[in-house]
């Protein structure tokens, strides 16, 4: 990514040839009124992240995050480019928009669609993470390929200054889940296309989440990598990894209070209220997954876990399900104060039931 910052307050960003390629260009039309509310939002080089959308009419819509935008219609990708992107979107293809030119006496701005190349992953040594923030607990994450070791600890100043408790979790993983849950994991989050010596930095937002992560590759640091409420498109991705290792290691004991910042619930609680907010079996959710009702029920129930690429897939299912932009489109109006009503609710729910097998993650620069 090559960044640059003409001052202290504002910074450019520009893709890099090495990690993106340009596929698609359109121009989009900005309200007056709008362009002179945030003016900084429409600067060349500014990252536009792409949401897929359910939309009950256009099944292939792709929309423009609409914090750049006051009207949806303003904002959504033209139907003949999103029908070129959202099959292979869907299917895991990582689609980043950018602002490429900007005309302020028109009120035009031209967005510059990008993919993001996948790169190997080979010879690395070591990944070390860390994040902290004003409002929230430090936590670090290692993990060494030369004996397969993670280690996960946080420490959070304000709860340790009653209880010295902190949460420090190390282990190694067997021959057989680090070959077929690590190691695709790794090629999945593309360390090597992050930022090089960079900063991922959102000058909009002042107090938040602060972050760090060092990539060797051998003896020596290939990535040093830094990052301020912005992050790569495959954050997602990441932090799913983590969250599925700590949910499969996690020693027993009472940290949901620790695992705040990387778990959104204990996966007995978040797999039942998966099923019931889709109004899904046991039966059906096992066979998306390839395992036994049993096993779905025995997950719910607390005495078992799921390995490490089956909950991989399980977490894909649930953030496509909370995470994708929903539409519902009545008499040719996009309207979603009605989604509300019964009849509206079980149309939705019969458009994923056709589309369960998708499990892109969409990524938001503020996620």
């Amino acid at each position: 990514m090559n960044r640059q910052c003409t001052d202290s307050s504002e910074w450019r960003l520009f893709p890099d040839r090495r990690y993106y390629r340009l596929v698609k260009s359109f121009c989009v039309k900005v309200e007056k009124k709008e362009w002179n509310a945030c003016p900084d939002c429409y600067s060349v080089g500014n990252r536009v992240p792409l949401i897929r959308v359910f939309d009950l009419k256009n099944k292939c819509a792709i929309r423009i995050n609409n914090s750049f935008f006051s009207t949806g219609k303003s904002a959504d990708v033209p139907q003949d480019i999103a029908e070129d992107l959202a099959t292979k979107m869907d299917n895991g293809t990582i689609y980043t928009g950018w602002i490429g030119a900007s005309d302020p006496s028109h009120n035009t701005i031209r967005i510059d669609i990008y993919e993001r190349l996948l790169l190997p992953c080979t010879g690395l040594t070591s990944i070390s993470w860390s994040s902290g923030g004003f409002m929230s607990p430090s936590a670090s994450v290692t993990i060494s390929t030369r004996n397969r070791a993670f280690h996960y600890s946080v420490d959070d100043i304000i709860k340790s200054m009653a209880d010295p408790t902190v949460l420090d979790i190390s282990f190694r993983f067997s021959p057989e889940p680090w070959n077929t849950f690590v190691l695709p994991a790794f090629h999945k989050c593309n360390f090597m296309a992050w930022a090089d010596g960079d900063r991922y930095c959102d000058p909009f937002v002042f107090d938040g989440q602060q972050w760090q992560m060092t990539i060797r590759q051998g003896r020596k640091i290939a990535k040093n990598i830094s990052g301020s409420n912005d992050y790569p498109e495959e954050w997602g991705i990441f932090m799913r990894f983590v969250s599925a290792c700590l949910e499969l290691y996690k020693p027993e004991g009472d940290y949901d209070d620790f695992y705040g910042s990387m778990l959104r619930y204990p996966l007995d609680i978040e797999c039942s209220v998966f099923r019931e907010r889709h109004n899904m079996t046991r039966k059906k959710l096992a066979g998306m997954l390839g395992v036994r009702a049993k096993d779905v029920s025995e997950w719910e129930n607390g005495t078992s876990k799921p390995d490490g690429l089956t909950l991989m897939k399980l977490y894909e299912r649930i953030d496509m399900s909370t995470r994708y932009d929903v539409h519902a489109v009545f008499d040719g109006e996009d309207d979603e104060d009605e989604i509300g009503t019964q009849t509206d609710k079980t149309d939705i729910r019969q458009f994923f039931d056709q589309n369960w097998m998708i499990t892109h993650i969409s990524h938001d620069k503020r996620e």
